[in-house]
């Protein structure tokens, strides 16, 4: 399975760029020289006098060595190499179960997959990959989106299917967590969880994240009715939480 390359490095419009959205070295020098990002693969010259100061607040920096590591993982963004690993797992009967959306399609999961470090650097929505070594297969994921209060994240989690009762979700959440309210600038990440789903709850609370509420009839169920959504959060300012004592 492989990505669309569609047009690296070349003009559409004097001042335009068309960059593949999975080149993070590209990605970084258009940032680095003022460039500002139109959306998709499109990014434009900074005009004449025109300072980078001026551009988007990042959503998150760079990451050291291209990784966060703690609890025997290493966090990367996403390759085109994970997508078979996230297509099967979309497709498992176990994931289905709680999903609140339809499985995506493979060629949603290669732009999910390509549109991920964008994403991190200057967008509201990411993914990280969790393996157990820097070049090895993915054994969760983690889906990272930025909510309208400043310094609120929402996350997503899944242990892919091969890799379940190893504890990887809650290590993987327990090391962003960490990095986030160290590294980031983020005071608060909420997590939605149906009632049911008894090994999502498991992970939230091995992960130092506490009930703090009940939404009624948020969540849609696979035969059309809705759930409640009971909410998880962790909070930066509070040092009794076991994460903020160990990564």
């Amino acid at each position: 399975m492989a990505l669309d390359h569609r047009a690296l490095e070349y003009r559409i419009e004097p001042n335009v760029r068309i960059v593949t959205m999975g080149d993070c070295q590209e990605v970084e020098r258009l940032i680095g020289e003022g460039w500002t990002h139109l959306g998709n693969s499109r990014w434009e010259a900074p005009s004449e006098g025109q300072q980078i100061s001026q551009q988007p607040k990042m959503f998150f920096p760079v990451l050291k060595d291209g990784c966060i590591r703690g609890q025997g993982l290493v966090l990367t963004h996403p390759r085109v190499t994970d997508c078979i690993d996230l297509c099967a797992n979309e497709m498992d009967e176990g994931t289905r179960q709680h999903a609140l959306f339809p499985a995506a399609s493979d060629a949603t999961i290669q732009t999910l997959v390509a549109e991920a470090y964008l994403g991190w650097r200057l967008g509201d929505t990411s993914l990280l990959i969790a393996r157990t070594e820097m070049d090895g297969p993915p054994v969760a994921k983690l889906s990272i989106r930025r909510l309208v209060p400043p310094g609120v994240l929402d996350v997503g989690y899944a242990t892919m299917p091969n890799h379940r009762g190893q504890g990887y979700a809650a290590r993987a959440l327990k090391v962003f967590t960490n990095w986030a309210f160290e590294s980031a600038g983020i005071q608060r990440i909420e997590l939605g969880i149906k009632p049911a789903n008894s090994a999502s709850v498991r992970t939230a609370i091995k992960a130092g994240y506490s009930l703090e509420s009940v939404r009624r009839a948020r969540l849609i169920t696979p035969d059309a009715t809705f759930d409640d959504e009971h909410s998880y959060v962790a909070i930066k300012s509070d040092r009794n939480r076991e994460w903020g004592q160990s990564a």
